[in-house]
């Protein structure tokens, strides 16, 4: 009897110790799903937004093969983009693609994430793509040959000008004051008195006597020193206003001869005495022109436009300021154009992204923005918009 009652509590303790195990064994389990969840939950947040560097495309300005560094511009965006990346730890890969219509079609396709350019922002480009707060601003201007014309001509438009006619009258007017007082101290020595100013003839014979000696630069007509002092002193008048008019005149004449005086083109209808226009082919200018009914030519690149001009095939260019001015400055063989006063209009320039990445990098766009804001007052905008003036 006494060894049942063994084999019962040995049977009752086995049976605890088994459910010691298992309630033990469980709350092992339990505690691992807990941990791993919890290890889930602290993964970087840009870990899973970035799953692959993000493809950015840039496009050169001219069709030259070459390195980043041939276009100075470009540099100073990509190199902005890559503080605003770099900042917000998002990887990137840059890709050449040689024409600009080419560029903005891989990124409204999907085969690149993103596009580093001066990219203007259109009702279309808002529908298609995904556009960035504004990085920097610039203009549209326009590039020519110089006016070639008649060197005479030139010469005597600037003789009849109005600022010429207006500097006339004033050298006359000074010479005059000048010769007055010459005047009167020799008619008074002379014993004519005021009777002099009786005669209208002879007063205008003496003035006219007396500015032609000033004319000729002597003062070997006075006789006393105040007279003489007045001569000293009309003489040095007389020099600067030569070299006003000298330096004036020299100033207008080279303007003229290169185009200075070339009229200004601040709207479309400005174009039409420069038709054929160059303009890029898939930008903004292109839709322009073209709706307003004036006669184009397309190019692949900034510098094929200003070309088109330089050989003839077109008599204007519409190009960004700041690509035309650095061309201008760096290409040799665009040489001899100039930039006609006044602009088409400004515009400001964006970075474009791909709608795709709202799916494949989620957060990414909404990131890039908040830091291009934030660059507006930490001094990096500042900074690009400085570099980038030309």
């Amino acid at each position: 009897m006494i060894r049942c009652r063994a084999q019962q509590t040995l049977l009752v303790l086995s049976q605890r110790l088994t459910r010691i195990w298992a309630l033990f064994g469980l709350l092992i389990i339990c505690g691992g799903v807990d941990v791993e969840v919890a290890t889930a939950g602290t993964q970087p947040q840009e870990s899973l937004e970035v799953q692959r560097p993000l493809m950015i495309g840039w496009a050169p300005f001219s069709r030259d093969e070459g390195e980043l560094l041939d276009d100075k511009p470009l540099q100073e965006l990509i190199d902005y983009w890559a503080v605003i990346a770099n900042r917000q730890r998002i990887p990137f890969l840059l890709k050449r693609v040689d024409r600009f219509d080419d560029l903005m079609q891989a990124v409204e396709n999907g085969r690149l994430d993103g596009a580093i350019r001066m990219i203007e922002a259109t009702p279309e480009r808002d529908e298609d793509l995904l556009l960035t707060e504004p990085v920097a601003s610039d203009s549209w201007v326009v590039f020519t040959k110089p006016t070639q014309g008649d060197p005479l001509l030139a010469l005597l438009s600037v003789f009849v000008s109005p600022d010429a006619l207006v500097l006339y009258a004033q050298m006359i007017g000074v010479m005059f004051l000048v010769a007055l007082p010459i005047v009167i101290v020799e008619q008074r020595k002379m014993g004519a008195g005021v009777e002099v100013f009786r005669s209208p003839r002879q007063v205008v014979r003496h003035l006219v006597f007396f500015l032609q000696k000033t004319l000729m630069l002597s003062t070997d007509h006075t006789t006393t020193t105040l007279s003489r002092l007045v001569s000293i002193i009309a003489l040095f008048i007389r020099l600067l206003l030569a070299a006003l008019f000298t330096s004036y005149f020299l100033a207008k004449l080279r303007d003229t001869m290169a185009g200075g005086q070339a009229p200004s083109v601040q709207s479309l209808a400005d174009l039409r005495s420069l038709q054929p226009v160059a303009v890029l082919r898939g930008g903004v200018t292109s839709s322009a022109v073209n709706s307003y009914g004036l006669e184009y030519v397309t190019c692949a690149h900034f510098a094929d436009c200003m070309r088109m001009v330089k050989q003839g095939q077109a008599r204007s260019a519409v190009v960004p300021s700041i690509a035309g001015e650095w061309l201008l400055h760096e290409d040799a063989s665009l040489s001899g154009l100039v930039r006609r006063p006044g602009e088409l209009r400004q515009y400001f320039i964006h970075f474009a992204f791909s709608k795709s990445i709202l799916e494949t990098h989620p957060g990414v766009y909404h990131r890039i923005n908040k830091e291009i804001v934030g660059s507006y007052s930490d001094g990096l905008n500042a900074r690009l918009q400085k570099r980038l003036t030309p």
